[in-house]
């Protein structure tokens, strides 16, 4: 199946509470950081600007993935509750870290995964209050982790190692 986004299909935020669609497509969103409230995203270069940017769009192509699947019966619609808290918990990192991967779960849930700089982090938000992490790092610097992470904690110990292994 091929992902793809296009311009003579409905936006691919329709589906998302007017939160959501804030975040990724609000024309004030899309400014240069000398003028928007980019800072409120955390972006203070260029540089992170343009990775939040990739972040926001990467849960969009995940949304289209998702609606694709549903499209070919092939899963549940995304829950907009699940999906905004999501990029609400990964929201802080988004100018900091490489660009996720982002793909549907069951029941409408996401998972937002990171396989690179020798780890591997994937948070599972099947639910709006207690997704489950998995962290595995090779270099042994972040514990591994697998379990319920309430308010990801976990999680973002590790996007702190994965950003400062970015940078």
């Amino acid at each position: 199946m091929s992902v793809s986004i296009s311009a003579n299909r409905m936006p691919i935020t329709d589906m998302w509470s007017p939160s959501v669609r804030g975040y990724i497509s609000s024309n004030a969103l899309w400014q240069q950081p000398n003028s928007m409230p980019g800072a409120s995203l955390g972006a203070t270069t260029p540089h992170q600007w343009s990775k939040i940017k990739d972040f926001l769009l990467a849960f969009s192509i995940g949304l289209d993935c998702a609606k694709d699947m549903v499209a070919d019966d092939a899963a549940d619609p995304p829950n907009a509750q699940i999906w905004e808290h999501a990029i609400g918990a990964m929201a802080d990192f988004a100018g900091y870290v490489p660009v996720p991967l982002v793909l549907p779960l069951q029941l409408g849930g996401v998972s937002v995964e990171w396989h690179e700089h020798d780890i591997d982090l994937e948070i599972l938000f099947r639910t709006d209050s207690s997704p489950y992490t998995v962290i595995d790092d090779v270099r042994a610097e972040c514990s591994p982790f697998r379990g319920r992470d309430p308010n990801v904690i976990h999680a973002r110990r590790a996007l702190s190692f994965l950003a400062a292994r970015s940078a």
